[in-house]
């Protein structure tokens, strides 16, 4: 979703060629991604809100930058100003007008490896033949997800064994 938002005509492919798409390339292979994976999933409602909120004609050059003719300098500038604001507050919030030195040493140590590891993760370079790492709030939804996905018998089983659990210990005083 977010990948398909900030393609733009000037800004080359990653490819041996540099080959640049149109913006009317880029608007019929994002409509397309979107909607083989909505069909694929069986999204059919999901399909129809991002058709009439975000992938129609009318609606697309509202959040894409490949409808303008130029790059936003606003674009870029916030994605600068998000990244030192970033940096101020969650590396540098401990010290007051660091020397130089130090701002490049936790630059090199902190926030470089944390900026690769979202860049291996976004252009799937994450330990090829591994799956993606799932974020922590994933993580914890797929735990909710496969203990609601047990059948109540499973709940009654697990309770009855922790009850007996219980009473055997509390014998074994």
């Amino acid at each position: 979703f977010h990948h398909h938002a900030c393609q733009h005509p000037l800004i080359p492919l990653n490819d041996n060629q540099n080959m640049r798409l149109t913006a009317a390339k880029i608007h019929e292979g994002a409509v397309k991604n979107m909607y083989l994976y909505c069909q694929e999933n069986g999204l059919s409602q999901v399909w129809a809100y991002l058709w009439n909120c975000w992938y129609c004609p009318d609606k697309w050059p509202l959040r894409a930058c490949s409808a303008a003719d130029t790059i936003s300098v606003l674009h870029t500038t916030m994605i600068i100003e998000g990244f030192w604001n970033k940096l101020k507050h969650s590396t540098l919030h401990t010290f007051n007008q660091p020397c130089l030195d130090l701002l490049i040493h936790l630059i090199m140590t902190q926030v470089i490896p944390i900026v690769n590891n979202k860049l291996d993760y976004h252009l799937d370079w994450w330990q090829i033949g591994q799956p993606k790492q799932l974020a922590p709030w994933q993580a914890n939804l797929k735990k909710i997800w496969a203990d609601y996905s047990k059948s109540d018998e499973a709940h009654r089983t697990e309770k009855e064994q922790l009850i007996i659990g219980n009473i055997q210990k509390s014998k074994a005083w």
